[in-house]
C-alpha cells in the first residue's frame, strides 16, 4: 500500500537534513565552496517538502521578513540609486537575493517540527557528520596534511593544510553546540561535554585563532548561562548592541592604541587591525547610507586610510569584520537591520527551555565573535554556516514556533 504524500514528505524532510548534517562540514574542510550548494540544496529540499503538505509553514516570521524587505530595497534601490560607487550595483541582487532565501529558510518552519524519532536520527547524523570532521583535522595534523596536499590542485596552496581552513573549523564549532544541546536534553550530558572538549581541542590545534577562541568563548558561556542564563543574555546583547554603535570609531583609534606593541603584534594581526582602520576610515564618509553591497573591492582602502600602513598595500575582499562591513555597504541602516534580525534570533532563544537555552547561547556567542572578527556580511559560505546552524537547533528542538507572529 503506498504511503500518504505527507508522510513521504516528512520523510524526505527528515532525510535531506540527516544528508545535508552529516556531509557540511566533512565536505566544508575538503573543499570549503561545497558549503554553499549543499546549504542550497537543503535549502530547497525542505521548502519543497514542506509546500507539499505543510504550506502555512512556509510563512517566515514577521520581524525577519519585514527587515529582510527593507534591507533588500535599501541594497537594489536606495544604494543603486545614490551610491557613488558605481560598480558595486553589480554586486547587490545577487547577494540580496541570497540574504533573503537565507533568512526565509531558516525563519519559516521548514526545519521544524520534526516527531522525536525523525529528531533522533537527525542528531545521529550530525553527530556522525561533527565526528568525521575530527578525525579529519586529527588526522591532517598528525600527518602534516596529508589529504590537502593530494586535492591541492594549486602549487601555491600545497603549504595550507586542512587546519588553516577556517570556515569549516567554523562551522564545526557553532554545529557542536545543537548537537550536544540534544544529547544533553537525552540525559548524555557527559557525552555533550565530551563532544564539545573535542570540537574546542580540534580548534585549538588548528591555524584558526577566530576558531579557536570562538570555541572556548562558548563553552563559557554554556557554562555561565547554566547558572544565570538571563544575566549572560543581557549582559551578551549589550556587549554586542556596544561594540556595534562605536566599531568604525573604535576601529580607527586602535592602531594608536596598540602602536607601543607593534613590533609583537603577528604579521596577519597587524595586517587585519590596519584593514580595520581604512575601513573605518571609509565609514565616516557616507555613515548613514553607506557606500554600496562590495564596496571593499571597489575603493581604495590603502588611500583612504591616509596611514603608513605596513601590511595593507592592496584592497581586501572583505573587511574581516561582519559589523564593519554592514557600516562599509548599507551604513547606519544595514547595522540597525542586522542588529533586528539578531534580535529576533534571541527571543527564540529565550524562549528555549534548558539545556537548549545555554547551547543556543553558546553558539550565538561563538557566532557572534567569529562574524565581528573574522568574516564578511556577503560570504555566502558564511551565511550559510550561521543558517545550517539555526536549522539544526530548529530540527532538535522540535519546536515549530509560532509563525508569523515574532
Amino acid at each position: 500500500m503506498a504511503r500518504p504524500l505527507s508522510l513521504k514528505a516528512e520523510a524526505f524532510r527528515t532525510a535531506s537534513l540527516c544528508a545535508a548534517l552529516a556531509v557540511f562540514v566533512p565536505a566544508g574542510l575538503l573543499a570549503k565552496i561545497t558549503l554553499v550548494p549543499v546549504f542550497g540544496l537543503l535549502a530547497v529540499s525542505l521548502l519543497g517538502a514542506t509546500a507539499l503538505t505543510r504550506a502555512a509553514q512556509l510563512r517566515p516570521m514577521t520581524l525577519p521578513g519585514v527587515v529582510t524587505v527593507v534591507l533588500v530595497i535599501h541594497m537594489t534601490g536606495v544604494l543603486g540609486l545614490l551610491s557613488a560607487c558605481s560598480a558595486c550595483s553589480g554586486w547587490a541582487a545577487g547577494k540580496a537575493l541570497a540574504l533573503a532565501l537565507i533568512v526565509w529558510t531558516a525563519s519559516c518552519g521548514a526545519a521544524a517540527g520534526l516527531d522525536p524519532c525523525a529528531r533522533r536520527r537527525v542528531a545521529y547524523w550530525l553527530i556522525g557528520g561533527l565526528g568525521t570532521a575530527i578525525a579529519l583535522l586529527v588526522f591532517e595534523k598528525m600527518t602534516g596534511g596529508m589529504i590537502s596536499l593530494r586535492l591541492a590542485s594549486d602549487p601555491a596552496n600545497r603549504d595550507w593544510p586542512l587546519v588553516r581552513y577556517n570556515r569549516a573549523t567554523s562551522a564545526l564549532v557553532l554545529l557542536a553546540w545543537p548537537a550536544a544541546g540534544w544529547l544533553w536534553s537525552q540525559r548524555r550530558r557527559a557525552a555533550a561535554w565530551l563532544l564539545i572538549g573535542l570540537v574546542t581541542g580540534v580548534a585549538w590545534i588548528g591555524d584558526s585563532a577566530s576558531a579557536a577562541t570562538a570555541a572556548l568563548l562558548a563553552a563559557g558561556v554554556c557554562a555561565l548561562a547554566c547558572r544565570a542564563p538571563r544575566a549572560v543574555l543581557w549582559c551578551g546583547i549589550a556587549l554586542t548592541a556596544g561594540l556595534a554603535a562605536i566599531a568604525p570609531w573604535l576601529f580607527l583609534v586602535l592602531p594608536d592604541w596598540l602602536e607601543p606593541l607593534a613590533d609583537g603584534i603577528p604579521a596577519s594581526v597587524l595586517h587585519r587591525i590596519e584593514i580595520w582602520h581604512a575601513t573605518a576610515t571609509a565609514i565616516l564618509d557616507r555613515p548613514l547610507l553607506g557606500h554600496g553591497v562590495g564596496a571593499t573591492r571597489e575603493l581604495d582602502l590603502a588611500v583612504i586610510g591616509a596611514r603608513p600602513y605596513q601590511m595593507l598595500t592592496s584592497n581586501p575582499s572583505h573587511p574581516h569584520s561582519l559589523v564593519l562591513q554592514l557600516w562599509l555597504d548599507l551604513g547606519l541602516v544595514g547595522v540597525a537591520g542586522g542588529g533586528l534580525l539578531l534580535w529576533c534570533t534571541i527571543r527564540h532563544v529565550i524562549a528555549l527551555p534548558d539545556p537548549w537555552r545555554s547551547t543556543a547561547l553558546a553558539a550565538a556567542a561563538a557566532g557572534v565573535f567569529t562574524a565581528l572578527v573574522s568574516y564578511g556580511i556577503w560570504q555566502e559560505t558564511w551565511l550559510c554556516i550561521a543558517a545550517i546552524t539555526v536549522l539544526a537547533f530548529r530540527a532538535l528542538t522540535g519546536d515549530a514556533g509560532p509563525q508569523g507572529r515574532e
